[in-house]
């Protein structure tokens, strides 16, 4: 099955069980029309310490360029930091949880603003959001594993089985996301070789793609579903590139469109907008797990053959 036809797969798999896009619709209804959670006042606090600093130094010392400098860098902080919705934290979309209400930033003229000002509270919060989020995305993936296999959840099997996926997932990407921030931020120390340590994360994030369906869908323990991951793509590297390239272009460019619904347009085409792309990001995540499901039964079935040949 080629790229094209696994793609074809997971839409076909999800008009099946259409109900799946129930759990990331509510939460894009939440985080589009719900109260926000924001630490601008946090950013206007660094912000004002840091020109603070600035402002103490001596004319003569050079400082008023980089003035300049920190007055553009703060208009981004509170653009890109002070105007983000932290309750968007909710939202593992590198696991493939869709959603397209997290990218939207505050409106502090209509939406309502929950504030945070202290930095220990701030902490706790976001930790609590990722951890949360973390667990919310365990449920979403095995409900697309169990639609893949064709397979009706038993309740109390369902809710052990999302327990143990959320602890692998924490076990896997955690870590490896508190990894690749921190080589990041060295690597920024590098100037122009930073580039190549992104093009290494890219790498290790390619070889690691389908650990989250190594978990839910195998139900490996989290050092065998990286190995698991690994040997798939290692056997599949180009396609697996291709079916991630074009699953990433579909879903980021149908999620600006979206986006810019959602910010112009009427309640009711907002309300289609978050449905539609729920639609389409679980239709290629459903993608991904077939293509993990066929490429390892695939590699099982030649190590078999393997073994048999030597008896």
């Amino acid at each position: 099955m080629g790229v094209i036809d696994t793609i074809t797969a997971g839409f076909r798999t999800l008009s099946r069980r259409v109900w799946i896009i129930l759990l990331p619709v509510a939460l894009d209804l939440w985080l589009w029309r719900g109260p926000k959670l924001s630490i601008a006042p946090l950013v206007e606090d660094l912000i004002a310490w840091v020109e603070g600093m600035f402002q103490a130094m001596p004319a003569e010392s050079g400082a008023v360029p980089a003035l300049l400098d920190m007055q553009a860098m703060a208009q981004l902080l509170r653009e890109m930091v002070g105007a983000r919705n932290i309750f968007g934290l909710l939202v593992w979309g590198r696991l493939g949880f869709p959603s397209v209400a997290a990218a939207l930033p505050i409106n502090a003229a209509t939406d309502r603003v929950i504030a945070l000002s202290q930095v220990g509270v701030a902490l706790l919060a976001q930790i609590a959001l990722w951890g949360w989020g973390l667990f919310l995305a365990s449920v979403f993936l095995l409900l697309v594993s169990y639609s893949v296999m064709d397979e009706r959840p038993r309740l109390e099997r369902f809710w052990r089985q999302a327990l143990v996926s959320f602890v692998g997932l924490v076990v896997v990407f955690v870590p490896l996301s508190f990894m690749a921030t921190m080589a990041l931020s060295f690597g920024a120390l590098l100037g122009p070789l930073v580039v190549f340590v992104a093009v290494g994360i890219l790498w290790v994030a390619v070889f690691i793609a389908f650990v989250p369906q190594a978990i839910t869908l195998a139900h490996e323990p989290p050092w065998r579903a990286i190995v698991s991951s690994f040997v798939v793509v290692r056997f599949n590297l180009w396609r697996t590139i291709a079916l991630l390239v074009l699953t990433n272009i579909l879903s980021t460019g149908l999620g600006l469109i979206f986006v810019r619904l959602l910010q112009r347009g009427p309640f009711l085409v907002g309300v289609l907008a978050i449905v539609a792309n729920a639609y389409v990001g679980t239709a290629l995540t459903a993608a991904l797990f077939i293509f993990y499901r066929d490429r390892l039964a695939m590699l099982r079935e030649m190590a078999e053959r393997e073994r048999m040949a030597r008896l």
